[in-house]
């Protein structure tokens, strides 16, 4: 048997060697057919030869690896049983092999016997399991577009990739079977036999499962699927029953042809919380999406008869009982939610001075469907009318609208009403929720009013309650003043008063746009319309919101407190018994309406920002105590800018100072160790933590090497990485980038780019710092290589 050559006299075999009369060929051999006893003692010759035939032929071409086939290719290791894919496994092994040795060869070695047989285990393994699994994954090879000859793979590689996208099809075939195995348990089987399928679906994907081949918008898989719109927004549930009996009456070879049962082979019943009878479903539909009769009798009794259909109703009942639909959205309930809700907001507020906003919220008797009504009133009182001396040029409804629509213009739907007479002006603006009303007599609906009624509220509320009414108030107050029609009263004749106050002020810019407040800026010199803030210091590199730290109020402490010791030490010198010898106290800091910050601008200056308000619901002692203050800031300026500079440039030289350290403990290296050393006690023992270290070690390495400006880098773009959560996700090598870190390159690129080198530079530059670095990092592996191979 071992002389026979399987390959080239295979036939000459077939002739010698059948016990049987009938000659068969190979593919009849092959063919799963009823066969004699004498077939069978061939077909159990043929596949004996075919294997053995097959293993000769392999070891005969590749004797070096007769112990290797042995081992790891034939006998339970093949997973075909005569040995079919033994020619292709032990060329791939041969093919890997090759190649091992070229990669010795590189750097003129040869490896030993012990490490060459290691390897060829290791690879026959490999190939061992990958020909296995390619064997039961044939099934599923076509489907993912690859080839199921095995001999089409020109490496290991290459086969392992195709049983990769094999291994996607498998698994989405089997989340396939799992899927629709879950829409069938999503569904409630109502009734069934032969003809007749009844089930109440609970998920959109049972829905789509059991409405295939209709047009509901709650079975759709392409574009927008409605069931959660219907089940979650209405409280809907349905019934789908499926008949092929009343489907046949509308074929048209039927002789009893109906066309009222067109597309009626499949009907989804609709019921919610207001139609919980079976008999009559609240709403129907046929496969084509018509709207039909949602009387169930008037469909089927005919076709089922009246035991049949009556079961079936009573199973829906049964299953509507015990799990009902949602309950119907209560509109009564949301209104007096409404009221409540209403009532504790604050900007719905109302007094007798100066008018306020008012909101109603009532059942909508007049609409055709129940529904919330909302209306707001917005009420403005003006004292101070005089018919006599009010100018007669404007008209006073158009002034109050103008004034009144270029504050808002959200509401489409609003009446503005204007009265006067007995020294006051009322104005009402009527505003109407057109989103109340519902056009529907259901519970979305009602719960639609409801919320439609709820966003006017908070619109009102947001539009024209608590500082916006002031704002309104103001605006229609201004323009009523400026038109001649109101003479300035009130806090406006203060805001007046306190403007002429600032032109005393020589340091001071007054803002008075704002309805309830005046506000003084401290500025360089009194401009018009802008505020020149007083400069600090000239362009510096620090980010003075670091200098947040020092107190204003300490700094202006300290200058009141030097004023007053030179105060005392002016005030004891003799001037006689007719001098008050006592000195004048600096006024108390306004702190409630006080605020001071310094910013930069893009040129790098520094400029003090320092402002103090008066508000319309001050004391009148604390306006008092905010002029003092005003006077004494305007009147000690140069001293207060100096107090600020001073600190200023005290805080500046100290951040620089530190920056400076900061930037020593980088070039010394310092820093980096330090940095290296914490990401490495991080990344122990955790996933990705050996990648991590990659990089790590790859820095400690290389940065004897690196240039000042790449330790500037290495320390950012480490200490970037400390910082991170779990550095072993971010932290690994860039096969890509030479063997470098992660996003190192181009890290490097864009430092070049900012230090002012140009784009091609940069690119040079870091190429030949990606390159001298990788060098290095190939003598190390030749080194380690050549020690392994001396030891």
């Amino acid at each position: 048997m071992s002389d026979i050559d399987f390959t080239s006299q295979w036939r000459e075999f077939m002739v010698g060697e059948q016990t049987s009369n009938v000659k068969k060929s190979m593919r009849d051999l092959f063919e799963h057919r009823e066969l004699s006893t004498k077939q069978k003692v061939d077909r159990l010759i043929f596949e004996r030869v075919l294997t053995e035939g097959r293993k000769e032929d392999v070891i005969k071409k590749y004797p070096q690896y007769a112990e290797t086939i042995d081992t790891f290719f034939t006998g339970d290791n093949d997973p075909s049983g005569n040995n079919k894919y033994l020619a292709k496994m032990v060329k791939l092994l041969d093919t890997d092999m090759e190649n091992f040795r070229k990669g010795y060869a590189v750097i003129d070695q040869v490896p030993d016997e012990q490490l060459t047989n290691r390897t060829m285990w290791d690879t026959a393994r490999r190939i061992k399991n990958s020909v296995v699994e390619f064997h039961n994954m044939s099934k599923y090879m076509k489907g993912a577009k690859q080839s199921t000859d095995i001999n089409a793979y020109k490496s290991l590689f290459d086969l392992q990739k195709a049983l990769d996208e094999a291994e996607k099809v498998k698994d989405k075939k089997e989340q396939e079977k799992i899927h629709k195995a879950k829409m069938r348990e999503d569904a409630d089987r109502i009734y069934q036999d032969k003809t007749t399928l009844v089930v109440r679906p609970q998920s959109e994907d049972a829905s789509c499962y059991y409405g295939q081949g209709t047009k509901w918008c709650i079975s759709a898989t392409q574009g927008k699927n409605y069931w959660n719109d219907y089940t979650d927004e209405q409280g809907a549930i349905f019934f789908f029953i499926l008949d092929k009996e009343v489907a046949k009456k509308a074929d048209d070879d039927n002789p009893n042809y109906d066309s009222r049962y067109e597309s009626a082979g499949k009907i989804a019943f609709v019921y919610n919380g207001d139609h919980l009878d079976a008999e009559q479903a609240w709403d129907a539909y046929d496969e084509v999406d018509d709207q039909v009769d949602g009387d169930i009798r008037f469909w089927y009794e005919e076709t089922w008869g009246e035991e049949k259909t009556q079961a079936i109703i009573d199973g829906i009942q049964e299953s509507i009982d015990e799990d009902p639909p949602a309950e119907m959205f209560n509109l009564e309930e949301a209104i007096d939610e409404l009221e409540e809700y209403v009532s504790g907001l604050q900007g719905i507020d109302w007094n007798n001075e100066e008018g306020g906003v008012s909101l109603s919220v009532e059942w909508n008797e007049w609409g055709e469907y129940p529904s919330v009504d909302v209306n707001g009133q917005v009420t403005l009182y003006f004292d101070g009318y005089d018919s006599e001396t009010a100018s007669e040029d404007r008209d006073i409804q158009e002034v109050i609208e103008t004034a009144v629509n270029d504050f808002s213009m959200d509401y489409e739907d609003m009446d503005i009403d204007v009265e006067y007479g007995n020294g006051r002006i009322i104005v009402v603006l009527n505003l109407q929720c057109q989103d109340c009303y519902a056009n529907e007599d259901n519970s979305a609906a009602r719960e639609r009013s409801a919320e439609g009624a709820r966003e006017f509220i908070d619109n009102v509320d947001y539009t024209w309650g608590g500082d916006d009414f002031e704002q309104l108030r103001s605006n229609v107050y201004d323009a009523l003043v400026a038109a001649n029609i109101l003479p300035l009263a009130g806090f406006h004749l203060e805001k007046a008063n306190l403007a002429v106050f600032a032109q005393t002020l020589e340091h001071f810019q007054v803002n008075s746009d704002e309805p309830t407040v005046i506000t003084f800026d401290y500025a360089r010199e009194k401009k018009p319309n802008w505020v020149a803030r007083p400069r600090l210091s000239d362009k510096t590199e620090v980010d003075v919101s670091r200098l947040s730290d020092f107190s204003a109020e300490k700094i202006l402490q300290q200058v009141d407190a030097r004023a007053q010791e030179f105060a005392k030490q002016q005030m004891s010198l003799d001037f006689g018994d007719k001098y008050d010898s006592s000195p004048t106290p600096a006024p108390t800091f306004p702190k409630h309406n006080f605020s001071v910050a310094l910013k930069k601008n893009a040129d790098g200056e520094v400029f003090l920002h320092l402002s103090i308000a008066i508000a319309k619901g001050d004391s009148e002692e604390d306006k008092e105590l905010a002029k003092n203050y005003l006077t004494y800031l305007n009147d000690h300026y140069d001293t207060i800018i100096k107090a600020f500079t001073e600190e200023l440039q005290s805080s500046v030289a100290g951040a620089e100072e530190s920056e400076k350290l900061a930037q020593s403990r980088v070039q010394s290296g310092e820093f980096i160790k330090t940095t290296l050393d914490e990401i490495e006690e991080a990344v122990q023992g955790i996933p990705g933590g050996d990648a991590a270290m990659e990089a790590v070690n790859w820095f400690r390495r290389n940065l004897d090497t690196m240039t000042p400006l790449e330790r500037s880098l290495a320390a950012k773009y480490l200490a970037r990485h400390r910082g991170a959560s779990n550095p072993a996700t971010t932290l690994y090598m860039s096969r890509a980038g030479g063997d470098t870190p992660a996003g190192w390159y181009d890290s490097l690129k864009r430092e070049l780019a900012d230090a002012g080198a140009s784009q091609i530079k940069a690119d040079q530059i870091s190429r030949e710092m990606i390159s001298r670095l990788s060098e290095q990092v190939r003598q190390r592996v030749r080194q380690v290589i050549k020690e392994k191979l001396k030891k």
